[in-house]
């Protein structure tokens, strides 16, 4: 029996921690972090950064999974949700990644590495990182350069090269119009981005949107220079413009434009103003110091849901979100749907419609007209108090005092919250309520 311990020792003895975290750097990271309580050596080695950034390499090279993160905002509980969508089969699931309960605008800014940079506008708020793998956050020191600030934007980037990653904020004050300043993620003092002469003036459009290759690009315009891409080198944090690509477009009309990273580079897409079906999508090729527009895609989106407006477009430009497998994923009026670029048969499928319940609130002034001589019934006609823009539409009450929650059109989804009768000197019967609207809205997804 004796003979059978020295046996045993040796079928435990351990692996050459080389090898052990070689074998966790192909292990999925949810599974890493449940690995993490097993002992102190596990736990030691998945947090150490040569782990990290080995676990980071090593899944980049398996299988490519075709995956988007998207958020977006729930009205009804005041709820933010992050969410991911996996293509599973050829299908989409969608899987709730986080939701954050909190009555103010939260702002998500694009992802770098599965990373986001979470912060709140026009507030005092408290800026932090946060990784859904992991669900951990930490807060960014805010001793920002400068005290006054206005419409605050952060973006968080990466460098291949220094192994850095860097927080970009963006704002504007009384006297400037575009103030920069960076921070190294694990530091804790914000630097100034020297932005020189007319770049001072530009004012941004959009949000910073980080390439694989260590640049953050934004939107600008001004009176002078018009509209501009600007660049920012994470590694020497030097700001520079970067030319429109020439576009021949037989109308020469004005489009909504917008950034967007894909396939590990920036993208531009052009949704023209005068035919708002049509979209046009520009691929900036980076080779150092050397930048040229090449143009991809000349899309033709599908047709708005019944009812919908071309104006939806206007306001809310589609956007490019995924390209994978030949299809482009994009988000269109507050839905994702794919175009097949192998098909050209212009084929689309709703990916994602989001929809939620969304209520809005109106106060109207109604002067009632008896129906018949049913006094439970009463045809009326709404303005809006103190508006002047005449009648709104036809509604049915079902009774003209304490309504309470009686529906007001039973095919228009309006509720009663609150109703108070009144009667003027002339006779007439007025009726002031306040309504409530219970509808199926799709939400901004992205």
């Amino acid at each position: 029996m004796s003979d059978a311990h020295p046996a045993k020792k040796t079928e435990m003895t351990e692996l050459p921690s080389d090898l052990f975290m070689e074998i966790l750097s192909w292990i999925p990271a949810r599974v890493i972090l449940k690995l993490r309580c097993v002992c102190k050596c596990w736990y030691s080695i998945t947090t150490n950064p040569v782990f990290i950034r080995l676990h980071l390499q090593q899944q980049q090279l398996l299988p490519e999974v075709t995956s988007v993160l998207t958020f977006h905002r729930d009205f009804t509980n005041d709820r933010s949700h992050l969410s991911r969508l996996d293509v599973v089969d050829a299908s989409w699931v969608a899987k709730h990644v986080a939701v954050w309960h909190s009555p103010s605008l939260l702002v998500v800014s694009p992802p770098c590495h599965g990373l986001f940079c979470l912060y709140h506008t026009y507030m005092e708020f408290d800026v932090c990182l946060y990784n859904p793998a992991t669900r951990k956050s930490f807060s960014l020191p805010q001793n920002f350069t400068n005290v006054k600030l206005i419409c605050q934007d952060f973006c968080l980037g990466y460098h291949p090269v220094s192994r850095q990653y860097k927080v970009i904020h963006t704002f504007h004050t009384r006297s400037t119009s575009l103030v920069m300043e960076a921070l190294t993620v694990g530091g804790s003092t914000w630097r100034k981005v020297e932005v020189r002469g007319a770049l001072a003036m530009l004012t941004l459009l959009s949000r910073g949107r980080p390439s694989a290759t260590g640049t953050v690009y934004w939107l600008a315009q001004n009176k002078v220079l018009g509209d501009a891409i600007l660049s920012l080198d994470l590694d020497n944090e030097r700001l520079s413009v970067i030319p429109f690509p020439d576009i021949k477009h037989p109308h020469d009309e004005r489009g909504n434009n917008s950034l967007v990273e894909m396939e590990g580079t920036i993208y531009l897409a052009i949704h023209w103003l005068a035919k708002v079906d049509w979209m046009g999508i520009w691929m900036l090729q980076e080779s150092g110091a050397h930048r040229v527009w090449i143009h991809r895609f000349h899309l033709c989106l599908c047709a708005l849901p019944m009812g919908v407006h071309q104006v939806e477009r206007v306001l809310r430009p589609p956007m490019p979100i995924l390209i994978s497998k030949g299809k482009i994923l994009i988000r269109d009026y507050r839905s994702l749907v794919y175009y097949d670029l192998v098909s050209q048969g212009l084929q689309h499928e709703v990916v994602w419609p989001a929809v939620v319940a969304q209520r809005r609130k109106m106060r109207l002034r109604l002067r009632l007209t008896r129906r018949g001589g049913d006094d439970s019934n009463w045809w009326q006609r709404g303005w809006r108090k103190g508006s002047g823009y005449g009648c709104m539409r036809t509604l049915v009450v079902a009774a003209i005092a304490g309504a309470g929650d009686r529906v007001l059109d039973p095919t228009s989804g309006w509720r009663a919250t609150r109703a108070v009768a009144d009667v003027t000197t002339n006779g007439e019967e007025w009726l002031a309520v306040t309504i409530e609207e219970e509808s199926k809205a799709t939400v901004k997804v992205g």
